[in-house]
């Protein structure tokens, strides 16, 4: 349980997310495309495990998560967010 390969990476929760709303949208970054959450704060998380059905742009949600660690000197186009909870906006 305590050993990793050089492939693998472990990335460490910190800050919780709770309750922000936002708008989904499509970026690409290293030649792949991914789906981010732009909060209505500023901010801009990269949901790992986004549902099919919220994968479309301009999408309004409400969701909460588990914030990933960023290395450091490593330069990411979103903070790496692990969704707990994520629905559709209808306010």
């Amino acid at each position: 349980a305590g050993c990793t390969s050089e492939t693998e990476t472990i990335i460490e929760t910190n800050d919780d997310i709770i309750n922000q709303t936002g708008t989904t949208a499509q970026m690409s970054q290293f030649g792949s495309d991914f789906f981010v959450i732009n909060t209505d704060l500023g901010q801009r998380f990269h949901p790992t495990n986004l549902p099919y059905d919220f994968k479309r742009v301009e999408l309004r949600v409400l969701f909460s998560g588990k914030t990933g660690e960023i290395p450091p000197n490593v330069r990411l186009a979103a903070i790496p967010l692990v969704l707990s909870r994520i629905e559709i906006d209808i306010k």
